[in-house]
């Protein structure tokens, strides 16, 4: 079984890893927050909320980080 890779342009991956970067820096700045949206909310929205935006953050740092690491090493 051939696995191929989709394409994507290294300027493309570039930007979403810096994308990634200052999503999950932003969904740390707003751990404080945290406790009162939780009492306005609710505890699980809240925290099912976070979880979301972390998992995609961290999905779209590390569709990124591949790009760019395949393209300094030389892999594509």
């Amino acid at each position: 079984m051939t696995v191929t890779r989709l394409y994507v342009m290294p300027v493309i991956r570039a930007l979403v890893f810096f994308a990634g970067c200052a999503l999950l820096v932003m969904v740390a700045m707003m751990l404080p927050s945290f406790r009162d949206w939780a009492a306005t909310w609710g505890a699980p929205t809240t925290a099912a909320g976070f979880s979301i935006a972390a998992v995609v953050d961290a999905l779209a740092f590390w569709f990124g980080a591949d790009g760019v690491l395949a393209n300094l090493i030389g892999n594509r």
